[in-house]
Parts: structure tokens; sequence; C-alpha cells
């Protein structure tokens, strides 16, 4: 695990509505002077592992001049999973794409350039089906566009209650 590689905004507590934007949680108002670097991920590594969620990252090489975020979850796992992505301008962080998976749908993808992040910075914002399907709040990444250019992140959910492995 590469604890150093990897920047976690604190963590809050947070619910949405079905489908909300991950906008309408408290981490909304973090502005980009609040993110002090934002870090290469190299390898892979754990970066929730709180007793009912685990989230994993893995670096592998990709597509030159190309972000590719992906989004996995694993076999088990039916409820949604959601990576909101942000970036940042002008001190605040805007909404430009959405990863995610529900029911038989295991993976989500999206391709990203030094273009679609203006400020170089992403945000992403994780979610999770939570009571009656409305949206749970798990944890929010910062990643630098450049450093990555060229590699696929994917975030792997390998659990996402207690009672699973």
């Amino acid at each position: 695990m590469n604890q150093q590689a990897i920047s976690t905004l604190p963590t809050a507590t947070a619910t949405a509505g079905n489908g909300a934007a991950a906008a309408d949680h408290p981490m909304a108002a973090v502005t980009a002077s609040a993110v002090t670097s934002a870090p290469r991920l190299t390898g892979n590594g754990t970066f929730v592992d709180n007793g009912w969620d685990r989230w994993h990252y893995l670096v592998l090489p990709g597509k030159p001049g190309t972000l590719t975020l992906r989004l996995q979850v694993a076999d088990m796992i039916t409820w949604w999973k959601r990576i909101e992505v942000h970036t940042e301008f002008f001190g605040h962080w805007f909404w430009i794409r959405r990863l995610e998976t529900a029911n038989d749908t295991k993976s989500a993808s999206v391709d990203l350039t030094l273009a679609d992040a203006q400020s170089g910075t992403l945000k992403l914002d994780f979610w999770k089906a939570g009571l009656f399907n409305s949206g749970s709040y798990v944890t929010t990444q910062v990643l630098d566009v450049e450093a990555h250019l060229g590699h696929t992140v994917a975030f792997l959910c390998s659990r996402d209650h207690f009672s699973q492995p």
C-alpha cells in the first residue's frame, strides 16, 4: 500500500438524494487552496478500508496524452457505486464527468486530457448506494492530471458491507 502517493481530503459523512450530484455534500466547499498538492499515484494500494467499504487503486500503462479513469466493482457487489469527477476553476470545483456501476454493470471508464481539467487537478468524490438507494459519501481523492497522462488509474471497490470478505 502506497499511502504517501495518494491525497485524501478530510472524510465527511453525507447523503444525497437518489442521483444527486456530489456538489450537495460538505466536501463540495473544498477549494483548490485546501489542496496542497495533487500526488502522482504509482503501483497499487488501498485507500479506504473502514470495516464496511474497501477501495483500492491500480495504475496501469494507458494511451499517450490521455488519463483514463476506471471504476470497477467486485462480482459480488450489485448496489451502485459512483465517482464524481471535478476540476478546479477560479478556486471552485466544477463537476465534469461521472463514472457509475450498478446491477450487472461492473465497470465504467472515461478518458481525460489536460484540456478537460483546466487547472491540471481533478477531485474525485466516491459515492455508494445508501439506505433507500440514497447516495452515501465515501471519500475524496485528488489527482494531478499531467502526472498521470499516458496511464489508466483503476479504482476497485472490493467490499461494500461488513459481511463480505
